[in-house]
């Protein structure tokens, strides 16, 4: 038998209490929503049935200070769409909210990973009438990287369980480490290599840019001579800044090395991957808070990193964009084409900026905390061990204190992976 009407708390009179109250006006009460509402997840509150009843009422278009409805409505929606959505800016909703990129979202979630893989050039076109519409440049390749990376994300969510092995991907991707031995502390490097070798479960290649690690070394390598102080006076009159200067010219050499592929992972000799990880899950935006307050933009400041800090947000307010801080020690998986925009627009080999803040910020937007996955420590002290359940950890030096966490995890040595000619 059906509710009765006076066994509902929250109606008044004719009317749904809770309804009328979030659409601010009287909303009649319909038995069978009565019923279905008593039997839902969250009975007699907010909830998809009272949230219908107020949108009805309401009316369409429902105005903005009404859409938290919507939430309550529409069920959480997971799949390859909401995975692009997560890692484009421009496409997604760049100024207004768009019902037809909303219902593209929607349809790729429904197709699937394996519909979305045979429909790949169909979704290349959508992102490509976005950019034009909103006057974006635009490469075919890079958006091809982009929809791979999200159809293999929804597919390892939807499979991945607390405790398993991230599934491997179809594509793969290079890891490059930057190497200077005079900045080099202990084997760090070798220990951070085998670390990505055991876990990243895409990776193709090692590649090492800058100095030869040493006789242990067999991987692929891109020599780089270090930008120096000395080259810094010699071209800016000053020394100061050489180091951002030097990763910039790295960079660049990485861009142009074929044995690089063309979404690649900048790696930090003094990082380790913990656990089954992988470059996709890399991509996901981390920021930590703001590069700089914004009432002080204008103020340069004596320390050099503080000052290259500041500069950084500077371009990027300028421009209207985002300031968020990249620059955390985390890893960032990097594309060649967009890189390359990056360095260009911003003259990143004759002015120093952070790079990886310049390039995230000026290509996409809407990052998660990176406290969840990575843990940076600075000095690590005796009895050091990473906090439980973090993949990525930076320790600002190969330590002794580092060394007896992280050396036994990785004590045997492991085949350094090579670019296989023809695999990009």
């Amino acid at each position: 038998m059906g509710l009765s009407w006076i066994d509902c708390e929250n109606r008044i009179g004719e009317c749904c209490g809770v309804a009328s109250k979030h659409a601010g006006k009287a909303v009649p009460a319909q038995q069978d929503a009565c019923n279905t509402c008593v039997s839902c997840e969250k009975p007699n509150q907010l909830n998809k049935v009272t949230a219908s009843l107020a949108m009805q009422a309401i009316g369409f278009p429902i105005p903005d200070d009404k859409r938290y409805l919507f939430g309550e409505v529409v069920e959480k929606q997971e799949g390859p769409g909401t995975e692009l959505k997560k890692l484009l800016s421009w496409f997604w909703w760049p100024k207004k909210k768009c019902e037809r990129c909303a219902n593209r979202v929607l349809k790729m979630n429904k197709w699937g990973a394996e519909k979305c893989r045979k429909r790949r050039s169909l979704i290349i076109m959508w992102l490509h009438q976005s950019a034009e519409k909103h006057g974006i440049p635009f490469s075919h390749f890079a958006a091809g990287v982009m929809v791979d990376m999200a159809i293999a994300s929804a597919e390892r969510k939807a499979i991945q369980k607390p405790g398993s092995v991230v599934v491997k991907s179809k594509e793969k991707y290079t890891a490059v480490w930057v190497y200077w031995k005079g900045g080099a502390y202990a084997d760090e490097l070798e220990y951070s290599i085998r670390s990505a070798i055991n876990n990243l479960s895409d990776l193709r290649n090692v590649v090492v840019c800058g100095d030869h690690p040493g006789d242990w070394y067999d991987g692929d390598f891109i020599h780089s001579k270090r930008f120096n102080k000395q080259d810094g006076r010699d071209k800016f009159g000053s020394g100061r800044f050489c180091k951002w200067i030097d990763s910039a010219v790295k960079l660049q050499r990485i861009i142009e090395s074929e044995l690089v592929s063309e979404s690649f992972l900048w790696m930090y000799d003094d990082t380790f991957i913990l656990q089954p990880w992988s470059i996709e899950q890399m991509a996901i935006l981390r920021a930590g808070g703001n590069l700089w307050n914004y009432e002080t933009i204008n103020k340069p400041v004596r320390k050099t990193w503080r000052e290259v800090m500041r500069r950084t947000a500077k371009s990027l307010v300028e421009r209207g964009l985002q300031q968020r801080n990249y620059s955390t020690h985390y890893p960032v998986v990097y594309q060649k084409r967009l890189l390359q925009q990056t360095i260009d627009d911003f003259d990143l080999l004759n002015k120093a900026r952070l790079v990886e803040s310049l390039y995230l910020n000026h290509h996409f937007k809407d990052p998660a905390s990176v406290d969840d996955v990575f843990q940076y420590s600075q000095r690590p002290q005796a009895g050091w061990a990473p906090k439980a359940g973090i993949p990525v950890v930076n320790v600002g030096g190969f330590n002794a204190a580092v060394q007896a966490f992280i050396k036994p995890m990785f004590a045997k040595s492991v085949a350094i992976p090579k670019k296989v000619q023809n695999n990009d």
